[in-house]
């Protein structure tokens, strides 16, 4: 899915080990994506930590699948904040596949982070949408 966001944004994807070369300038973008990293486990939490040290001022957006059940990504979103990575915000994705988008509202209360974008399933391009609240309670509260 890195690719497809990164096709969305307008930007270049390059793929390459985190040992094998410096993160580049800071005027660059980079996505930079973990998969399969356990956000309960401290060691894989602190590989997160130590790769976005290495950038110099981050602008890191933690990628949330809403389709989870809350516990597990309030979990993963509070074990980033224990964590203390520099999370500019949150982008929640697979709305598609969940109807019940009043739990957004958890991870915003609960951390203070505010949501940048919502998107539906793993085909980003159709619908990639910039967050706000009229949003979030329009699907809620149906009118």
């Amino acid at each position: 899915l890195l690719s497809v966001h990164c096709e969305i944004l307008g930007l270049e994807l390059e793929k390459f080990h985190p040992d094998s070369r410096s993160s580049g300038q800071s005027d660059q973008s980079w996505f930079v994506d973990f998969p399969g990293s356990d956000f309960f486990q401290s060691d894989s939490i602190e590989h997160i930590k130590h790769s976005i040290a290495e950038f110099d001022d981050p602008d890191v957006h933690l990628v949330l699948n809403l389709a989870y059940e809350t516990p597990v990504f309030l979990g993963q979103l509070m074990s980033c904040m224990k964590a203390k990575l520099p999370i500019s915000s949150i982008i929640f994705t697979h709305l598609d596949e969940e109807m019940r988008w009043g739990k957004i509202w958890n991870a915003v209360f609960d951390c203070k982070i505010p949501v940048s974008f919502l998107s539906n399933g793993q085909n980003i391009p159709g619908d990639f949408l910039l967050a706000g609240p009229e949003l979030i309670l329009g699907q809620q509260f149906p009118s």
